[in-house]
């Protein structure tokens, strides 16, 4: 991509934002899927000069495998993520040669993944990241005067003692027009 049609998608999404910003905090969910795309994006092209061997994305996994193997559910449950989603990132980390699956002798139904000796190097690597990664958020945080992180976390909280579903629903059922 040149730099005129850097230029020019960013002028389009700055022109959508606008629009869209009428309706905030509405496109919230829109907004933190663009920071998350943007912080994998900048992150992965570090992840690759410091050759860590692992997809930002699933550095989570690795880190969780240290303690022991896991089964991918237990790895979804764990990571609160979907099984489908979690086969796929183990099924990558397998043929990166990083995880391997094993059985459990007292069950020989489960299947355990593992790290292999390559992927304990990977999460020696993904380790140093993560606390360069740990540094960054603090000064970005310290920079926008919030604590993101603890935000989503109550947030989180929040939306897990009543979702956002049924708050919507509340909305409706008060009626009235929104400010």
């Amino acid at each position: 991509m040149t730099n005129a049609q850097a230029r020019a998608n960013q002028s389009e999404s700055e022109n959508g934002m606008r629009v869209l910003g009428a309706y905030a905090p509405a496109f919230f969910g829109l907004l933190a899927n663009r920071l998350i795309d943007h912080i994998v994006e900048t992150g992965a092209s570090v992840a690759v000069e410091q050759q860590i061997g692992a997809p930002v994305r699933a550095m989570s996994t690795l880190l969780l495998l240290t303690e022991g193997p896991l089964t991918v559910t237990e790895l979804a449950t764990r990571l609160g993520v979907s099984h489908p989603g979690a086969i796929k990132t183990t099924r990558d980390l397998i043929s990166r040669g990083l995880l391997r699956r094993s059985v459990d002798p007292s069950d020989m139904r489960r299947r355990p993944l593992a790290l292999t000796g390559e992927g304990e190097g990977a999460v020696r690597r993904t380790q140093e990241f993560i606390t360069h990664a740990q540094t960054v958020y603090r000064e970005l945080f310290d920079e926008i005067g919030v604590d993101v992180h603890a935000a989503l976390t109550a947030m989180e909280d929040a939306l897990s003692r009543r979702s956002f579903g049924a708050r919507l629903k509340a909305a409706y059922k008060a009626g009235g027009t929104p400010d």
